[in-house]
């Protein structure tokens, strides 16, 4: 019985073992955490897609988020910012998808990159801007000036605020 023991506990030991390849500083209670988190946050999004029939839009205000709902027929459309659907066909959603494996490096949304970002004003995308400055003619890596906000369009949420709202709602 001793002997089964010892086994679970080098299993158990192995299991940590290959998680933390390559991949430090995280341990099997955060990665249960997580997988617990993502669990919940699809289970809801399941039930929120499955089950409503009103059309939800996402504002925020002042860092705090609100909702209105009007009925509707329509599955809930969430934004990311002012008039930018979260969406396959959009270019716009919160998961890697398909061969959008890595997330755009001005908003973190999934899709498209900072070159073609919905999420941040018209005037700034496009070649030729650094990420840190948001001046044109350098790269980020290169950039002397001091970092500046992005110019993301109103009402912006972050992935996180969205999946937030969605695990909490």
């Amino acid at each position: 019985m001793s002997n089964n023991n010892g086994n679970n506990i080098n299993s158990e030991a192995e299991e940590v073992e290959i998680v933390n390849i390559g991949r430090e500083g995280i341990s099997y209670g955060e990665l249960k955490r997580l997988h617990s988190l993502s669990m919940q946050t699809s289970t809801n999004l399941s039930r929120i897609l499955a089950t409503t029939t009103t059309t939800m839009t996402t504002t925020t205000s002042s860092s705090t988020s609100s909702s209105s709902s009007s009925s509707s027929t329509t599955t809930p459309t969430i934004f990311s910012s002012k008039n930018v659907k979260i969406s396959i066909s959009n270019r716009n959603f919160l998961i890697p998808y398909s061969s959008f494996k890595e997330s755009c490096r001005a908003c973190n949304y999934y899709g498209h990159s900072f070159k073609n970002c919905p999420n941040i004003r018209p005037e700034f995308r496009g070649d030729g801007f650094c990420l840190n400055c948001w001046g044109r003619g350098h790269l980020s890596i290169n950039c002397e000036e001091d970092s500046r906000v992005v110019p993301y369009n109103e009402d912006f949420l972050t992935p996180e605020e969205i999946i937030n709202y969605l695990m909490y709602k």
